[in-house]
C-alpha cells in the first residue's frame, strides 16, 4: 500500500470538498441543525476551494494508492485571533472520509501537523471542536490533546460551543 501526505493541488478540490462535507453531516448530525447540513454541497464547497486554493496556509491531503481519504489545513494562527497565544500553530480542519475512519488516518494527519510545527519552530498545535463532538474530542484526547479554552460560534443561525485542544510538539 502506497500513503503519502502532500501539499494539495487544484484539481483536489472535489476530493476535499466531498470528505468535508459528508464527514458534516455523519460527525455534527445532532450538533448542527438539519437544514444546515442538508444545504451543504460538495459542488459549493469544490468551488470555494479552487477559487481559495493559493491560499497560506496550504491544505495537505492523505492519500492511499492515489485515492485521497483525509485532509487538513494548519498553520500559523490567525492574528485577528482574539486570544491570545504564543508561539502556536493551528489545525484549522481536519477530516477523513467517513468510510476510513478508525484506520490511523487522522493520527498520522495530526502527526504530521506536529512535524510541520516543529520544523517551523513552534512548540505546540493547537485546534477548536465542537464541545457535543464527544467522538472528535476522545480522538484528540487519545492522541494526547489537552483542552484549554472555550468559546461560541455561529454556525448558520446557531450558537454552537468549540473547546479548545493543544497538543505538545
Amino acid at each position: 500500500m502506497k500513503e503519502i501526505i502532500r501539499e494539495a493541488r487544484i484539481e483536489d478540490s472535489y476530493s476535499i470538498a466531498k470528505i468535508k462535507v459528508e464527514s458534516w453531516n455523519v460527525a455534527y448530525k445532532g450538533i448542527v441543525n438539519d437544514k444546515y447540513l442538508k444545504n451543504l454541497s460538495i459542488e459549493v464547497e469544490a468551488e470555494k476551494r479552487s477559487k481559495r486554493f493559493k491560499e497560506v496556509p496550504p491544505f495537505y491531503v492523505y492519500e492511499e494508492n492515489n485515492v485521497i481519504k483525509g485532509f487538513i489545513w494548519c498553520g500559523q494562527i490567525s492574528e485577528e485571533d482574539d486570544i491570545k497565544y504564543e508561539n502556536i500553530f493551528e489545525i484549522f480542519a481536519i477530516y477523513v472520509n467517513p468510510d476510513d475512519k478508525c484506520k490511523g488516518i487522522g493520527t498520522k494527519l495530526i502527526n504530521f501537523a506536529q512535524s510541520e510545527a516543529k520544523r517551523q519552530n513552534y512548540n505546540k498545535v493547537s485546534l477548536w471542536c465542537f464541545k457535543d463532538n464527544f467522538l472528535g474530542r476522545k480522538f484528540y484526547e487519545k492522541n494526547l490533546g489537552k483542552l484549554n479554552g472555550e468559546t461560541i460560534i455561529e454556525v448558520g443561525e446557531q450558537d454552537i460551543t468549540e473547546v479548545r485542544y493543544e497538543f505538545n510538539v
